[in-house]
């Protein structure tokens, strides 16, 4: 049976794709976005046509985006205090970071 060698070429080529797969992403848009409805909840309607939780890359603000969504769906206030405690009751709020 022959051995496969990879060569160094391809290791570097492999490691490209690779950084490629990373789609396009913005942390500092993304809280941005999150701030926003922090501050305003009537920014909501107009949020949630425009985006849904995928459109978030990181997974810490999928949660607090559907949390701020649950929260004003529920017609209650979503603020840093409120979407944490949604957060707890659902075992979530660590993976979010806590309350920072």
């Amino acid at each position: 049976m022959p051995a496969v060698f990879e060569s160094p070429e391809r290791g570097a080529a492999d490691a490209e794709v690779a950084r490629l797969r990373v789609p396009p992403n913005s942390v500092e848009a993304e809280q941005s976005v999150l701030g926003g409805l922090l501050l305003d909840n009537l920014a909501w309607d107009r949020a949630a046509d425009l985006l849904n939780e995928a459109d978030f890359y990181r997974y810490e603000h999928r949660l607090i985006f559907a949390a701020v969504g649950a929260l004003i769906g529920a017609s209650k206030p979503a603020d840093v205090i409120t979407v944490f405690e949604h957060l707890q009751t659902l075992g979530k709020a660590q993976d979010c970071g806590g309350l920072a």
